[in-house]
């Protein structure tokens, strides 16, 4: 059973009749959201170790009584039952805890969506925020609180995270755009150290541009990057993107430099061809060729010298479709390290 699957019986069968015998009048909505493998749908059997179990949020009206979330959290320290399809309902910090009797440290967890919202994301309304706003909103918080699952909706809660769904046009490309700048940084330097023998080098440097192209893929995708443990299996999970990973995985695996070469070759290839597909460049534009002329190192060539566009021009491209003003002055200010 996953701790999705745990989490929605549970409200179902053991919360919310509690609720409706507390006070039956109360509007609130109600899921399994925000942090935890089990949120985002990763949990296996070793994420029961901790974080995991019977558990949910309500989100409630910000009009109840002050003694209502008294009387619900004395409900359920009291009167849930002492486990749940086999599973302790009390914890001890993010451990199940089988006890004998109540007290029942629980874990449901009680606020309104403003105070919900304000502890994710620092933002009280999804409503009206500003470009830069999103900006500062991290990607892995809100997988969180667009993931998961809610089990009632009183509040329609869910409107919330359709606005929240994924990151506005211009915020998506300035992301694109400054993960580039990354990329043009270092795109030698896994053949350039490698053609030194310094192949652990080549390896370190070869991993960090698979990670920029792997966060440019979950901005083509518009869809949002998890934390690390997740983040390559949720990456997998792009289908769009699977010529991507597939070459990434050869490269983060090669025996040697000339490999890693030719594989980050394909990955950028399988990218490129995926901002054809979005209508962020024109097709068949952008043409691999050596980074730097004379020197090992396949990428987008660093300078203009009168053959393929550079990966400077890849950039301005993508930032020249930037309306937003202020955004567009963000993604201008970036410059390579």
């Amino acid at each position: 059973m996953t701790g999705l699957e745990l989490a929605r019986r549970f409200f179902a069968e053991a919360v919310e009749p509690l609720v409706a015998s507390v006070a039956p009048d109360l509007r609130f909505s109600a899921g399994l959201l925000g942090d935890g493998s089990d949120v985002l749908g990763y949990d296996d059997d070793v994420s029961r170790d901790h974080g995991w179990g019977p558990r949910c949020q309500l989100l409630l009206d910000r009009e109840r009584r002050p003694e209502t979330v008294t009387a619900l959290d004395d409900a359920f320290t009291t009167r849930l039952p002492l486990r749940f399809l086999g599973y302790p309902t009390s914890y001890a910090g993010y451990h199940l805890d089988p006890i004998a009797a109540p007290p029942i440290r629980h874990w449901i967890d009680m606020a309104t969506p403003e105070e919900f919202l304000r502890n994710e994301l620092g933002v009280a309304d999804a409503r009206g925020l500003s470009p830069r706003d999103w900006v500062a909103l991290r990607s892995h918080k809100l997988a969180g609180v667009v993931g998961g699952e809610l089990f009632r909706d009183d509040l329609d809660f869910a409107a919330t995270r359709r606005v929240l769904a994924a990151y506005p046009d211009d915020v998506r490309l300035y992301f694109i755009a400054a993960e580039w700048m990354k990329i043009a940084d270092e795109q030698a330097f896994p053949a350039r150290a490698g053609s030194v023998g310094d192949e652990s080098g080549s390896a370190i440097v070869a991993a960090r541009l698979a990670e920029g192209l792997m966060r440019i893929g979950f901005h083509l995708m518009r869809t949002y990057a998890p934390y690390g443990k997740w983040f390559g299996s949720a990456f997998a999970r792009l289908a769009r993107c699977t010529a991507v990973a597939k070459a990434l995985a050869r490269m983060l695996t090669a025996r040697g430099w000339q490999e890693r070469d030719r594989a980050w070759a394909q990955a950028l290839a399988a990218a490129l061809a995926l901002h054809e597909e979005e209508g962020l460049v024109a097709r068949e534009r952008y043409v691999l060729a050596p980074v730097y002329i004379g020197r090992p190192g396949t990428g987008l060539p660093q300078f203009e010298r009168g053959g393929p566009p550079s990966i400077m021009t890849l950039i301005d491209e993508i930032r020249g479709r930037i309306a937003d003003p202020e955004i567009r002055a963000l993604a201008q200010a970036l410059e390579p390290a």
